[in-house]
Parts: C-alpha cells; structure tokens; sequence
C-alpha cells in the first residue's frame, strides 16, 4: 500500500479492481463499470 500514496480513494480503487480480476460472477458484472475507473491516473 506505499505505491499508491496518493488519496485513500485510489486504494479503494485499486482494491476493488483486484478483486474484479478475480473469476468471481458478481465481480465480473461490475468489471464493465470498473473499466471507467481504472481509466484514472493511478500513478
């Protein structure tokens, strides 16, 4: 959690879309709308 030192936002984010990654079916359904997020500047 020290690369992502930039708002606690951006680690909710980043979590989420790990977890959207994962073979999981309601994450699968909410990859779609996570695309639009992970569009941000996570560096």
């Amino acid at each position: 959690m020290s690369e992502l030192k930039t708002v606690p936002t951006d680690a909710a984010v980043h979590e989420y879309l790990e977890a959207a990654t994962m073979p999981s079916r309601r994450s699968r359904r909410r990859a779609r709308g996570i695309r639009a997020f992970s569009r941000r500047p996570h560096a």
